[in-house]
């Protein structure tokens, strides 16, 4: 049985020849316009960029240019090399800041995660005095944008002098007595059949 068109079809669907997706064909002059706009903005966003990858690559080592060539003369890139070796003042290569900020940034992530993971099995199994004043202070804390933390973190941190076995006390200190609470709250509730694997 052979099939027959479909053309009852709404105007709504039926393709009209040299439509925008807005639903209106635009005329040559309109695109062109609309086409130049959008490299201005491209080129106002993305010259600043090329700028500055003009003056890395800038062997005379000059702060503020003096002429306008995106490919400086005797372009190289020695000053990325030097970055690699040594890209502070004190004797430390690049290799040694990345690992560290590894490490720094692994132990970050388990340790709010394990916060996190504690946190929300005590607040989902337990009832204890002020546990809705708490979940409403997480919850404000979280509609606070990062951005608005940045000052008052930078100057919190800013003053913080720790060497490197006071800072390793004190996070043992605080890994200890966080095992120590967990285990005080929640071995009783296994025990008593109150909080378990099988309540989950």
């Amino acid at each position: 049985m052979a099939s027959t068109p479909v053309t009852n079809r709404p105007r709504s669907f039926v393709a009209r020849k040299g439509s925008s997706s807005a639903g209106r064909a635009l005329l040559w002059w309109q695109q062109l316009i609309l086409q130049l706009f959008c490299l201005t903005i491209a080129a106002s966003v993305l010259f600043p960029v090329m700028w500055i990858v003009s003056l890395s690559l800038d062997p005379r080592n000059i702060s503020r240019p003096t002429e306008l060539t995106l490919i400086p003369p005797g372009a190289s890139l020695t000053a990325y090399l030097d970055v690699l070796d040594r890209p502070t003042a004190n004797d430390v290569t690049f290799a040694q800041l990345a690992l560290n900020s590894f490490k720094l940034a692994a132990g970050v992530s388990f340790a709010s995660v394990m916060i996190g993971v504690s946190a929300a099995y005590a607040f989902a199994r337990f009832k204890f005095a002020g546990r809705q004043a708490l979940m409403i202070s997480v919850l404000a804390i979280t509609v606070l944008p990062a951005v608005a933390t940045i000052a008052p973190l930078f100057a919190m941190l800013n003053g913080v002098r720790l060497n490197g076995s006071y800072f390793q006390g004190i996070v043992i200190a605080l890994g200890a007595a966080l095992l120590l609470i967990t285990a005080l709250l929640v071995i009783p509730r296994v025990r008593d059949g109150e909080a378990g694997l099988g309540t989950l």
